[in-house]
């Protein structure tokens, strides 16, 4: 009791408004503070999740470029996208796109061709080199290889893309690649040849 009246006399002399006043003032400024820092440091400072181009010397005179990523398909299951092309002598010999489910939990279907789409009128049809590629024996239910060269050649700017992929049970999944995948892509194929 003896609180409440201190309060109720605090009040009417105008000694807790003036304190709560400047106590509230300062809550807000922190508050402030706060959310600007913690925006900063969210949008600023990180940089999104992205594949990286990484370069691997196969032989003397064969260089492999590729970007690799994880992308989620329509329904939630996760991908491994792979964009690779091979150089020899200063001459891309392959351009090729690897799709990779996890092991047992999908089976693709092959030949069969990957349907990449940009918009309502602009599609590709990418032949399905898998069984031409004998490293890919051991997992050709869980991976396909796609020849990537129309599509890059037809690309000119980094604009989401969606990929249906065929399966085993004539099921279909689709991929959304993001438009800074589809960017990271344009970079792999403006690479010098060295």
């Amino acid at each position: 009791m003896v609180f409440f009246e201190w309060l109720a006399i605090a009040w009417r002399r105008q000694i807790v408004p003036d304190r709560l006043f400047r106590w509230s003032r300062k809550v807000l400024v922190a508050t402030g503070l706060s959310f600007f820092l913690c925006g900063f440091l969210v949008l600023g400072v990180a940089a999104p999740a992205q594949a990286s181009i990484h370069t691997y010397p196969e032989t003397e005179q064969i260089t492999m470029y590729r970007s690799r990523l994880s992308l989620r398909d329509d329904q939630e299951l996760a991908w491994q996208t792979i964009l690779f092309k091979r150089v020899k002598d200063g001459q891309v010999i392959d351009f090729n796109l690897r799709l990779i489910s996890f092991p047992g939990q999908l089976e693709l279907s092959h030949p069969q061709p990957l349907l990449v789409q940009q918009d309502s009128r602009t599609s590709w049809e990418l032949v399905d080199e898998t069984l031409l590629d004998p490293q890919l024996e051991w997992s050709q239910s869980s991976l396909a290889q796609y020849d990537a060269k129309p599509l890059l050649l037809n690309l000119e700017r980094p604009i989401p893309l969606t990929m249906t992929i065929a399966l085993n049970d004539e099921d279909r999944r689709e991929l959304l690649v993001p438009p800074y995948v589809v960017k990271e892509w344009l970079q792999l194929q403006d690479m010098p040849l060295n």
